[in-house]
């Protein structure tokens, strides 16, 4: 698992300047994601995320993924969460009407374990952030491929998220112990 995780990290780290190696990284997230709890922002984002996803309106759904990286690096892990679980919402409504080409699904997947990797640490906010997303999903059409096309299929592009959602908090104590235990295994690799 760290292995895969460790190349989706690498592919998005490669072309960045950070300098960081990707244990790091790790720490970065969990360190964050300690924080939220501290400072009781569990699923609290910066306005300017809706600001970004009106912005994102228009295009095409890899630009959320690309957009997500661009945040990753920045350190707005929420942020890059809420962007990127919304762009996969649009993704796969838009699966409906399109076929993608497998650089694009591996761009997504690659990101898809970083973000996941992050979100993990905490799974009230991913629960929380997951939540978000749908709710600007259904609150907000999208004007690259309308909802119009087909309401039916958007709905449920949003509702597949919002069960996984649900599924988390109603079984919390399950991932909390699953998580936990892929983190301790983490950093009990670093101390090797």
């Amino acid at each position: 698992m760290k292995n895969i995780i460790n190349i989706a990290l690498l592919l998005l780290l490669s072309y960045s300047s950070l300098g960081q190696d990707l244990d790091s990284i790790y720490v970065k997230f969990y360190k964050y994601s300690d924080a939220l709890i501290t400072n009781k922002t569990i699923g609290k984002l910066d306005e300017n995320v809706y600001g970004i996803a009106k912005q994102l309106n228009t295009l095409h759904p890899r630009e959320f993924i690309n957009k997500s990286i661009e945040l990753l690096k920045e350190d707005k892990f929420n942020e890059a969460s809420f962007i990127f679980y919304l762009g996969n919402m649009r993704w796969k409504y838009i699966e409906n009407f399109t076929k993608y080409t497998d650089k694009d699904n591996k761009l997504k997947q690659d990101i898809n374990d970083v973000i996941n990797s992050f979100l993990r640490s905490n799974v009230n906010n991913f629960s929380a952030i997951i939540n978000a997303a749908v709710k600007y999903h259904f609150a907000n059409d999208y004007a690259f491929c309308s909802r119009k096309k087909n309401p039916l299929q958007y709905d449920e592009a949003a509702a597949f998220y919002n069960r996984m959602s649900n599924q988390f908090i109603i079984n919390q104590d399950y991932f909390r112990a699953m998580w936990s235990k892929e983190r301790r295994d983490f950093e009990n690799d670093l101390k090797k």
